[in-house]
């Protein structure tokens, strides 16, 4: 297809550049950073995309613009995917609870620190601010606190729960989540 004025008129008839010929290797290494790019490689055009995959071999390997191509929905088809990827995601999920552990291991101690606080008369407790904080901190953490309350017993005025927690935390975080990782290595 030739439009008279076009950008494409004048490169049509060169080789190299955006729009000329490719050797095989250039063609696969473009291929290769196309797929890690937008994902699973495509047979034939990208979608949304302006190239066509390469067709043909040796110096015939040319990318044409979709200007060029009809229109109609592309047929994509998946490459089998890498068994190993399955496992890396797995991995880098165990990671990142690893760290939302380690994140609510902050929040309880910062819980356990402003409820001593506010016991010892340092923080006012009728103070919105701190009131907001502290609402925030047991919310988030008295849904597994309370449980361990009902289960231990009455010690008086010593609250051992927050230790039980954070024991609890460092177990899974150091026992269980390594041999769940170690399934995957």
């Amino acid at each position: 297809m030739r439009k008279v004025g076009s950008i494409y008129n004048a490169i049509e008839g060169l080789n190299g550049g955006a729009e000329g010929n490719r050797t095989p290797d250039l063609c696969s290494a473009i291929a290769a950073l196309s797929h890690l790019s937008y994902g699973p490689e495509l047979s034939g055009r990208h979608l949304g995309g302006h190239l066509e995959s390469c067709q043909g071999t040796g110096t015939e390997n040319r990318f044409r613009t979709s200007a060029a191509l009809p229109r109609g929905p592309c047929k994509v088809t998946r490459q089998p995917e890498d068994p190993h990827q399955e496992h890396v995601s797995m991995i880098e999920l165990l990671g990142f609870i690893s760290y939302l552990i380690t994140l609510y291991i902050y929040v309880i101690i910062a819980s356990v620190i402003m409820s001593w606080l506010m016991a010892f008369g340092v923080i006012n407790p009728y103070n919105p601010t701190a009131r907001a904080i502290w609402q925030g901190l047991s919310a988030v953490t008295e849904p597994l606190l309370r449980p361990i309350r009902n289960v231990m017993p009455d010690l008086g005025a010593i609250d051992i729960s927050p230790i039980v927690l954070l024991l609890g935390c460092f177990f899974v975080q150091s026992v269980i989540i390594p041999n769940i990782a170690k399934l995957f290595i």
